[in-house]
């Protein structure tokens, strides 16, 4: 490939050249901008000047082409057997004068005559090849924003993209993102003054998240300041918040639990003949959706079974042991640990769901002290499926004229509230289940002799500060909080309490909105920098006047393709121009005959490039570490393909790969 004269890289030698001579005030030299202006002033031709005086003082045309070296190789040529000594008495001086009586620059002779008889261009010491650090810029900008791209499509909300989309889909997914986003945070502005936050600018979208986030803690100061009129009710609140969290975590643990259990007791049957292990009767500990009891309250009838031997684990005071029946059986160890993780589980959801119930009852009393009789208010909650409105009992104080066992007066309560609700509720004893979503404010006719808790459902969620941590459980659900009383007989809410975290959690939200935002359009921004990135670092190669090539297929021109981390394929590579692969400098060649995706090859301290001859194309394997070869990962190595090439038409210098040009 013929090497261009660099008038810039000349003009820098030679600026190089009288600094180290110190003849730059000589000439009122005091930059190479100056020398350049000198140049300009008094008519020099950069390449006239080289021919006359340049190769002589030893001045490089370009980075790619060392003058003095040059010379150097041409007389060691002219002097040796081929010659017969008819030079032997040349000096470097005699080769200048013979390229200037030709009327050619050392850098001339080379690309018209003095490659083609085999001389080297040797690149000038120390300095690199202005279109090589271009390249090198360009496959580097290349590559860290595909790497940004492809770790883009991990994120959730970048869809419908994976790391073998292109570019151009991986943007408009980022995009689309963006958009839905936006429109996000739109909806949690609640068409706050009519603003549009998705078309707004970037300095308008900043003003409405100030002032949209300022109302929204004004409205949490200002309903906490309610709450706290109340002596005693922000605590009562907060703890209700607290217990709202333990339960919904405990309510997770027991789901992951059992499904440990149940994959532990079928490892546990394949190990054992004959043998079919229950994962456990776990499930009669839990609260039943319609209010009634769980079926087993004594935890000390926990138990695991399989069929053929009966019990296997049993509980042995306040831990799970292995029964006689087990000791023998392969697995039971493993089967134990995850049964002993379920027991306590299901122990700590009890504790967990009891501690709620009562932080419940004790907002409800704080907010409503008129309404609520001694002791008298109880509340029981019990787990029921995503979207149900959660099933509760009716209690009474039954330490004055009541006892659950009776479920007199509850039931005759029971039975009133679900009559009032027609179609929407059942009652079962002392039990009402409450069909859908809605939840109706009810008051049931009958008229108890003290306090009772007539219904009990409120949104954990509302509550909780961190929203969506279970809301694929079981234990999820919608709550309203409602006290019945004989003497004050209607519906109670926590209304104060409710306002307060009603507050906190549309604050939240929206936060919680714009962060997700913030996020994506940074992920957007980053990547149009990236792209710009490698569009400078594109014209920046494309001012050496090269044919870069990104489509793959060779043409007329002379294309130089760059590698950048990716695997490509390349057809009619140098069939018609001087076709050039540029994977960059720092690599050592190795020629091989085998496989280097599974044999050990290579050194495992060098960067490599190897070149394998497959059928008809001419594979490059290129190594992301230096170790990939060695270590026959294949994960490790990039893959270039030269379609209808045969390695031995290949060379590979100063980092290029090209087809080595017939004698």
């Amino acid at each position: 490939m013929a090497i261009e004269f660099n008038t810039e890289f000349y003009v820098q030698s030679k600026f190089n050249q009288l600094e180290a001579t110190g003849q730059l005030s000589e000439f009122g030299l005091t930059d190479v901008a100056s020398l350049a202006q000198f140049f300009e002033d008094n008519g020099v031709d950069a390449r006239e000047h080289y021919l006359a005086v340049g190769m002589s003082e030893g001045i490089d045309p370009s980075a790619e082409f060392d003058t003095s070296a040059y010379l150097e190789a041409k007389l060691a040529q002219l002097q040796g057997e081929e010659f017969g000594g008819e030079y032997a008495d040349f000096t470097v001086q005699d080769v200048i004068e013979a390229f200037q009586a030709n009327g050619l620059t050392a850098l001339e002779h080379f690309n018209q005559i003095g490659e083609a008889e085999g001389l080297v261009a040797t690149p000038v010491a120390n300095e690199s090849s202005g279109l090589t650090e271009a390249l090198s810029t360009y496959q580097t900008a290349v590559a860290d924003e595909r790497a940004f791209l492809e770790e883009a499509t991990e994120l959730d909300a970048v869809t419908g993209v994976d790391e073998n989309s292109s570019n151009e889909d991986i943007n408009d997914a980022i995009d689309t993102a963006v958009d839905t986003a936006a429109g996000q945070v739109d909806a949690e502005l609640n068409n706050f003054k009519s603003y549009n936050f998705t078309n707004a600018s970037a300095a308008v979208r900043a003003e409405i998240i100030t002032e949209y986030r300022a109302k929204l803690e004004k409205d949490v100061a200002d309903t906490k300041a309610t709450v706290e009129e109340t002596s005693g009710l922000l605590g009562k609140a907060n703890t209700m918040v607290s217990a709202a969290d333990a339960y919904e975590a405990a309510a997770a643990a027991v789901v992951e639990a059992q499904t440990d259990l149940t994959a532990e007791a079928a490892k546990f049957t394949a190990l054992n003949s004959n043998v079919n292990a229950t994962s456990s009767n776990g499930s009669d500990f839990l609260p039943a959706t319609d209010g009634v009891t769980p079926s087993a309250t004594d935890y000390s009838t926990y138990a695991v079974t399989a069929t053929g031997v009966g019990t296997v684990i049993e509980v042995d005071g306040a831990k799970l042991v292995v029964t006689s029946a087990g000791e023998e059986l392969e697995g039971i160890d493993a089967l134990l640990a995850n049964a002993q993780a379920e027991y306590q589980a299901l122990r700590t959801e009890a504790n967990a769901q009891t501690r709620l119930e009562t932080a419940v009852q004790s907002v409800l009393a704080a907010e409503n002290p008129d309404a609520v009789t001694g002791d008298a208010a109880s509340v029981t909650i019990t787990a029921g499926t995503v979207g149900d409105v959660y099933s509760v009992k009716v209690g009474a104080n039954a330490a004055v004229t009541y006892t659950q066992a009776s479920g007199d007066d509850a039931a005759a309560i029971a039975a009133a509230l679900a009559s009032s609700l027609g179609d929407n509720a059942t009652a079962n004893g002392a039990a009402i289940t409450i069909k859908g979503v809605t939840t109706v404010d009810v008051t049931g006719s009958t008229t108890p002799g003290n306090a009772v808790v007539a219904d009990v459902s409120f949104n954990a969620h509302d509550y909780y500060v961190e929203l969506n941590q279970a809301s694929t459980l079981d234990a999820d659900g919608n709550f309203d909080a409602k006290v019945l009383d004989a003497s004050n007989a209607g519906t109670l809410k926590a209304a104060d309490s409710e306002a307060y975290f009603a507050a906190q959690t549309d604050l939240n939200d929206f936060n919680q909105a714009v962060q997700d935002f913030q996020a994506i359009a940074q992920v957007q921004s980053d990547s149009a920098d990236l792209a710009a990135a490698t569009a400078t670092a594109l014209e920046a190669v494309e001012a050496f006047d090269v044919e870069l090539n990104v489509t793959g297929t060779g043409t007329e021109a002379n294309d130089l393709f760059v590698y950048a981390e990716e695997a490509i394929t390349i057809s009619g590579f140098g069939l018609q121009g001087e076709d050039q692969l540029y994977i960059g400098e720092g690599f050592s060649e190795q020629r091989l005959a085998d496989d280097v995706t599974d044999t050990r090859l290579g050194d495992s301290a060098t960067l490599e490039v190897f070149f394998q001859q497959e059928g008809n194309n001419a594979a490059i394997y290129v190594e992301n570490e230096a170790f990939a070869g060695n270590a026959a990962n294949a994960a490790d190595l990039t893959k270039i393909t030269l379609t209808g090439v045969s390695i031995d038409d290949l060379q590979f210098e100063n980092g290029f790969v090209s087809v080595i040009e017939a004698a």
